[in-house]
This record gives structure tokens, C-alpha cells and sequence, in this order.
């Protein structure tokens, strides 16, 4: 009966250890948290530059724009991605349905075509020129963000926007030329 009265008092001497050492973590964690919200609301109201701190954000709102921007033209340019892969397979079937059908297009609505596909080549080298671009730059802004070099981290959301607003000029001509197309095939 002893032994296991040991054994009971040295499990509940554990428990109770591991409490304590939870707690002191907790409270520890606590305080280092409310000392990063009190620096972050002084940062914020205008007591502390950001020049001095490294860690706060001096333009945090012009940051989180351009942030939704870029998040707002990759929207764009999966919407134009999808219209194109749209617009392509109705081209598709309607080509298969003039082959089945026997005829075919007069020679200037072939040559208008053409054309059309020239500029969709060109709009397309376009793209591949840039395809890889913003990975690149997010990678080089994730680097500079863990580093809070803040001026190179707007710099590279710039170059971001830049490259996307390029790839969807591309999108939008290759769009536009394929309607041209599936409207000259009828």
C-alpha cells in the first residue's frame, strides 16, 4: 500500500511541476506579447520613426494596397487564362464542324485570320518573356521582408505589378484576337 502511495505522490509531484512550468510560459509569452503591442502602438501613433526601429513598418498601408493589387490582377489574369482556354475550344469545335461540314473560309477571311494568329504568336512571346518574372520577385520580396528592408520590399511589389500588368496587356490581346477568329469562323 505504501508503494503505491509513492508512486501516487511522485505522479501528482510531476503534474503539478509540468503545471508550473506551462504557467511560467504562458505568463512569460503574455508579457513578451504585450510589450511588442505597446513598441507596435506607439509605432503606429506617431512617437517612435520608423527610421530608428527596424522591425516596424513605416508604410504598412501603402504595402498592404499594393499587396491587394497584385492579389487582384493574379485574379485577372486566371479570369483571362480561363476565357482564352474557353474561347480556344469553341474555336476548336467550330473548325471540326467546318471540316465535317465540307466547306471552309474564303481566302480573306483566311488571310484575316492569319493575321490574327501572327498577333497572338506575338502577344504570346510576350508572355513567355515574362512567364517566371514574379516568381522571381516574390522570392527576392520574401528575402527582403524577413530582412524588413522595407524600401526593397515596395520596390519589388512594384515590379510585380509591372510584370502583371504586362502578362495581362498579353492576355487581353490574345483574348481578343481568338474572339476576332471564332467570330470570322461564324
Amino acid at each position: 500500500m505504501k508503494s503505491t502511495r509513492k508512486l501516487f505522490d511522485r505522479k501528482v509531484r510531476v503534474r503539478v511541476l509540468i503545471t508550473g512550468l506551462a504557467l511560467l510560459l504562458l505568463v512569460s509569452s503574455g508579457l513578451a506579447l504585450a510589450q511588442e503591442q505597446s513598441q507596435g502602438s506607439q509605432g503606429q501613433s506617431g512617437q517612435v520613426s520608423g527610421q530608428g526601429q527596424s522591425g516596424l513598418i513605416p508604410n504598412q498601408a501603402e504595402l498592404r494596397a499594393k499587396a491587394q493589387t497584385i492579389r487582384d490582377n493574379h485574379a485577372t489574369c486566371m479570369s483571362l487564362r480561363g476565357d482564352i482556354a474557353e474561347t480556344g475550344q469553341m474555336i476548336r469545335e467550330r473548325v471540326r464542324e467546318l471540316k465535317q461540314a465540307g466547306g471552309g473560309v474564303d481566302e480573306p477571311t483566311r488571310n484575316t485570320i492569319r493575321a490574327a494568329i501572327e498577333t497572338m504568336k506575338t502577344a504570346g512571346a510576350t508572355l513567355r518573356e515574362t512567364a517566371g518574372g514574379v516568381a522571381g520577385e516574390v522570392a527576392a520580396m520574401r528575402g527582403k521582408r524577413s530582412a524588413r528592408d522595407w524600401e526593397a520590399v515596395e520596390g519589388h511589389l512594384d515590379a510585380i505589378i509591372a510584370i502583371q500588368e504586362t502578362r495581362m496587356a498579353g492576355l487581353r490581346t490574345v483574348l481578343a484576337e481568338a474572339l476576332k477568329v471564332l467570330e470570322l469562323l461564324g
